[in-house]
């Protein structure tokens, strides 16, 4: 075996020793294309769909095709994942914060080569979920693409049995050579603005930053919170009971599923405030005490001139 191989394949196993797996109820893969157009590429969208009582941490699998070509994978930027790796068709991804509900892992790229049979799997899929714990579990996951040809009048082609302009089941109307078209879904999840009255985060906002902390001795706090998308929907916002919390969650949900959620981290007890005295800095402050002192001795030197001259003359 190369040198090359034997490295990658250690990578691959320290990045998924911490992975804890659940039984696939929890988690499941899912992807937001079912239409390919042959020999054209198209990239979809990869999500995990998870329980809302779970998190997870991690997805790895291999990625094969039957008359699809998989050509690339993205890591998925919004929500973030700290750590990806893609080798050939092997795929790794992990972040330690965790996320529930749909959640986008990244794009995949694909290219449907024969007009019937095209389909994608993933094989070997291991979930981390809530835990850092070791653990394995393998499964496959199939998705079946439907595969038109590209008409030069700008429409396309299912190959779906039945003779162009044909009165079967799926053929519709005989005469009509126009295809529909839908408008894709919005999949911004990120956050506008985010605060909360009469306390401070830390750091400051950035819709790119996902965790946050405060110091309140409040036992209610009231969290004001705005999508950058008007067809997002934001959960976790408004007035919370904190007494028994050390953490809040903020989930933001995009039109076409994508989801970010922004933790906020409480600590109880009085915020520490900062003193409003500016202090100088050292170096200026050491000068302008020289500069007194040798203003002070001049002036003295000045005013008692006339008995230094008699005590010279005695």
């Amino acid at each position: 075996m190369k040198k090359k191989n034997v490295y990658v394949i250690l990578i691959l196993a320290i990045l998924l020793l911490p992975f804890k797996v659940h039984a696939t109820e929890n988690v499941s893969l899912s992807i937001d294309c079912s239409e390919l157009i042959i020999n054209e590429s198209k990239t979809c969208n990869l999500y995990a769909d998870v329980k809302e009582s779970h998190q997870i941490k991690g997805v790895q699998g291999k990625v094969t095709g039957e008359n699809v070509t998989f050509e690339e994978f993205k890591v998925s930027t919004s929500p973030s994942w700290s750590t990806s790796l893609v080798n050939g068709n092997a795929i790794a991804i992990a972040n330690g914060t965790g996320y529930s509900g749909r959640t986008k892992l990244g794009t995949i790229k694909i290219k449907a080569t024969a007009l019937e049979g095209a389909k994608l799997s993933f094989t070997e899929v291991t979930y981390s979920i809530d835990s850092d714990e070791a653990d394995e579990e393998e499964g496959n996951v199939e998705f079946t693409f439907t595969v038109k040809e590209r008409q030069s009048s700008g429409t396309s082609e299912s190959n779906t049995g039945n003779p162009t302009g044909g009165s079967g089941n799926s053929g519709g109307s005989g005469g009509s050579g126009g295809s529909s078209t839908t408008e894709p879904k919005d999949a911004e999840c990120s956050l506008k603005s985010l605060e909360i009255e009469n306390a401070t985060m830390t750091p400051k906002f950035k819709p790119d930053i996902f965790e946050y902390e405060i110091t309140t001795e409040a036992t209610e706090i009231n969290i004001k919170a705005e999508a950058k998308s008007a067809k997002a929907t934001v959960t976790g916002a408004g007035k919370q009971n904190i007494a028994n919390k050390n953490k809040v969650t903020v989930k933001v949900t995009s039109e076409s599923g994508n989801v970010s959620v922004y933790t906020i981290n409480i600590k109880h007890g009085a915020p520490v405030e900062k003193s409003n005295q500016e202090v100088p800095p050292t170096g200026v402050y050491k000068v302008g005490l020289l500069v007194i002192a040798v203003g002070v001795f001049s002036v003295g030197l000045f005013v008692f001139r006339n008995k230094f001259n008699k005590f010279k003359r005695i």
